[in-house]
């Protein structure tokens, strides 16, 4: 079957005469609307064609005429008759701010004369304060003569008994109480052994039927239609080896339980020997501390008799301190006189220094206070002389400020002009008609000439010639679903009917560009296709 002949491109000049004729007819139909006559209780806008202008035409090779407007605006008589008023107002106000011009000019000719003005403060006038330093206190008492040596020592009281009569040593070990403590479960080390074993029974008997199901469920779904590596095959092979690690786990499970089992049952019978030993112990550490008891006993009334002779020597030696004491606190009352008369003659030296300080500190306030009356006075003469500054500056600037706001009022005003409502017609879009008929035209031929618009799966081949628009931007609801060629091949909706109707199987142009920007065709509209035929057939290994 031979292939239809592509359709022409429309002609640009024609396309060109059609789109500018369109848009002058519209430009005069929407000039005609909008150039429309206003009337308000104000006045009246009155829009009147008064010509035309003749333009040539590249495209249509001729003039062009296009009409020309002009607008005239009038007031009502009443508002008329205000605009006169308003207008002789400001011509009144201009006259007289010219008649106001000599006598600005005679103020402003005349020097300012500042010899009645006040006088400024003078800063020779401020005299600064003089301050007096105030000088070193007098000297204080530092040091009192010396009250006497205190009494250190004391008379030795005698020898203090330490020791008391040696008695039998107390036990502090005991025999052997039986058989050495058990402090490992027996066997604890083979359980993992005996798990090792467990566990291998139940894999042996386990194993055989888990593959017997996996070869099963492999049959089942190539006999349903499920190619290995499609989605649908993946998912039931991934279920499959879920279930077979889960009885795999199980079959761990159960033989650590087993393990655990048999230490506890270890674990049991070493405690009870343990228990038999310590029972043992507990009789022989009782007869340990009967023997210590006694001991103890005899020890103590041997520390007692040590003790009498302890408290007697004490007794004597509280007696010497006592009086070594009473020596000590005649000496610390004769130091304390000596202290008490010094501190008074430095606190009334001290007292004399302050009073001193005092009256200087005086002295200097009075000093601040003169500086600061001759400071606000200096102040004060300045304020004044700024007023009347101030005062003779504002009766030369008011003769000015007054022809200037008259001038202000006599300016000229611009017409204010009114506002209409507008419509307009769009443009007819010629080119744009023509695109889309050669766009239909060129659809129409890329249909004729592909013999299907789905890829056959499989193996992953394309054997078909089909040149079809395979833009992203033409699709929706893409699904990825294999790879042919190293290619990604998607399920897609078309956006457009005119594209394709229902669900369709191919690759995205985009992607193709990046590796074969040789089999990516471009649509007049900028839309891109790609030839399936070069893409696949010529690009088999």
């Amino acid at each position: 079957m031979c292939a239809p002949d592509m359709p022409a491109a429309p002609d640009p000049q024609k396309q060109g005469a059609a789109q500018t004729s369109g848009n002058v007819t519209t430009a005069a139909a929407n000039a005609a609307l909008q150039n429309i006559n206003e009337y308000t209780p104000q006045g009246n806008v009155i829009r009147k064609q008064t010509g035309t202008q003749q333009i040539w035409d590249e495209n249509q090779g001729k003039t062009i005429s296009v009409p020309t407007y002009s607008t005239y605006q009038s007031y009502s008589p009443q508002e008329q008759a205000i605009y006169n008023s308003g207008s002789a107002n400001r011509l009144g106000a201009n006259a007289l701010a010219g008649t106001m011009i000599d006598q600005v000019g005679n103020v402003i000719s005349k020097p300012i004369d500042y010899s009645n003005l006040p006088k400024a403060g003078s800063t020779a006038n401020i005299n600064l304060p003089k301050y007096t330093e105030f000088g070193a206190g007098p000297k204080l008492q530092t040091s009192i003569g010396n009250s006497g040596p205190i009494t250190q020592n004391i008379a030795n009281a005698g020898d203090i008994q330490g020791k008391i009569n040696n008695n039998t040593r107390a036990a502090t070990t005991f025999g052997q109480t039986g058989s050495k403590i058990q402090y490992d479960v027996p066997g604890a080390n083979d359980f993992s052994k005996d798990r090792d074993k467990y566990q291998a029974a139940l894999m042996a008997r386990m194993n055989p039927q888990l593959a017997q199901s996996r070869k099963t469920l492999e049959q089942q779904l190539v006999n349903q239609g499920l190619q290995p590596g499609s989605e649908a095959y993946n998912r039931a092979a991934d279920q499959a080896s879920r279930q077979a690690n889960d009885a795999r786990f199980g079959a761990i499970l159960n033989a650590g339980t087993e393990q655990q089992r048999m230490f506890d049952m270890a674990l049991g019978a070493g405690n009870f020997h343990n228990a038999a030993n310590a029972q043992d112990f507990g009789q022989q550490y009782q007869r340990g501390l009967f023997g210590q008891a006694g001991q103890a006993q005899n020890f103590g009334q041997d520390l007692s008799r040590g003790t009498f002779a302890n408290d007697a020597q004490a007794q004597r030696f509280g007696q010497n301190a006592a009086s070594a004491a009473f020596s000590n606190d005649a000496t610390r009352q004769r130091y304390d006189e000596l202290m008490g008369r010094a501190g008074l003659f430095n606190s009334n030296t001290q007292q004399m220094a302050d009073n001193a300080y005092r009256q200087t500190a005086g002295n200097n306030t009075l000093q601040d206070q003169g500086f600061n009356a001759q400071s606000s006075l200096f102040g004060l003469q300045n304020t004044e002389r700024g007023n009347a500054l101030e005062e003779l500056y504002q009766a030369r600037s008011q003769p000015i400020n007054e022809i200037t706001a008259l001038m202000s009022g006599g300016q000229v005003q611009q017409p204010n002009y009114a506002g209409a409502n507008m419509p307009s017609l769009p443009n007819i879009d010629w080119a744009g008609l023509y695109q889309n008929n050669f766009d239909n035209k060129m659809t129409g031929y890329n249909a004729a000439s592909a013999n299907s618009n789905s890829l056959i799966g499989g193996a992953g081949s394309l054997f078909s010639s089909i040149i079809a628009a395979s833009d992203i931007r033409l699709k929706e609801n893409i699904v990825p679903v294999g790879i042919a060629h190293g290619h990604t091949v998607y399920e897609f909706d078309y956006r457009d009917p005119a594209d394709g109707v229902g669900r369709h199987v191919g690759v995205m142009a985009q992607e193709v560009m990046q590796t074969r920007p040789d089999a990516v065709l471009r649509r007049a509209d900028g839309m891109l296709m790609v030839d399936y035929g070069k893409l696949f057939m010529e690009g088999q290994t």
